[in-house]
């Protein structure tokens, strides 16, 4: 881990830790220190494709302003829109096939549900699928008349519920103001609102801690693998077979195992 990263866990670990207590992830085999270790390594881990890799730089800028200058919009702003990419890239590593459903989603141009389909596809979003989160219940919300008239629900009304969901739901509202005129928030909002980003990040890597250690671990265990393979390659082409020559001949073949050393004296004729 780069001494930056190490900066940024160490923040993050002093901010976030009066939410991940040992009672809000007993469910995980893993702590919140170690979680944050795999973080990192998500962000730092490449796959090959611009649009998931350069979400690392956002992500990287947005922690570092909020942890030397405090909250600021854009950095609330760029955590949240920096969401639907961390989100897909987990989806990659811990369950590609859900992420080849979400890539037909994007084709059909659904992209205005896509932070709604990482939400359901990766489960981060524990409610009955009936619950809308919204940002004002008072704004009406379109629906097909097939199904049945959604529940709107925000942060507020998930106060203390399982698995974070309150800060699902406040992230969720977050990235959706993107791009609408911002209301004007006070610094106990921002800070809810940094942090509930914050923390659905570290969310989605608790509840796929395995499947991302082995998705990142397998690469360079088998890189590691073919290293060895090679050298072994290397190795075998310069053995040389000598058991061939010792029957040929050896030169202490004619000399008693009984034999013994015999002294000689300088001064004998």
């Amino acid at each position: 881990m780069t001494d930056n990263n190490k900066k940024l866990k160490n923040f993050l670990n002093k901010e976030l830790g009066s939410f991940f207590t040992e009672k809000n992830i007993s469910n995980y085999s893993i702590t919140l220190n170690e979680s944050l270790d795999l973080f990192f390594n998500v962000l730092e881990f490449k796959l090959k494709d611009k649009s998931l890799d350069g979400v690392s730089n956002i992500i990287h800028k947005a922690i570092s302003e909020y942890s030397d200058e405090g909250m600021n919009t854009d950095s609330i702003l760029q955590l949240s829109i920096g969401l639907e990419a961390y989100l897909k890239k987990i989806t990659k590593l811990a369950v590609p096939g859900k992420y080849e459903e979400i890539q037909i989603w994007e084709k059909k141009g659904k992209h205005t549900l896509l932070l709604h389909m990482l939400f359901y596809y990766l489960k981060l979003k524990k409610s009955d699928r009936n619950i809308y989160y919204v940002e004002d219940p008072s704004i009406p919300i379109k629906t097909d008349d097939k199904y049945p008239e959604p529940t709107k629900t925000t942060p507020e009304d998930l106060k203390g519920a399982p698995y974070f969901e309150e800060h699902v739901c406040r992230a969720y509202n977050t990235r959706n103001l993107e791009g609408h005129k911002l209301p004007d928030w006070t610094i106990q909002e921002k800070v809810e609102r940094i942090n509930s980003c914050l923390i659905v990040y570290v969310y989605a890597v608790f509840e796929y801690h395995r499947q991302l250690k082995r998705a990142i671990t397998l690469p360079h265990f088998q890189t590691h693998l073919e290293s060895i393979q090679e050298n072994f390659v290397k190795w075998e082409k310069l053995y040389v077979d000598v058991s061939g020559i010792e029957e040929e001949y050896d030169e202490f073949d004619h000399i008693d195992i009984e034999a013994i050393e015999i002294g000689i004296d300088e001064n004998d004729d």
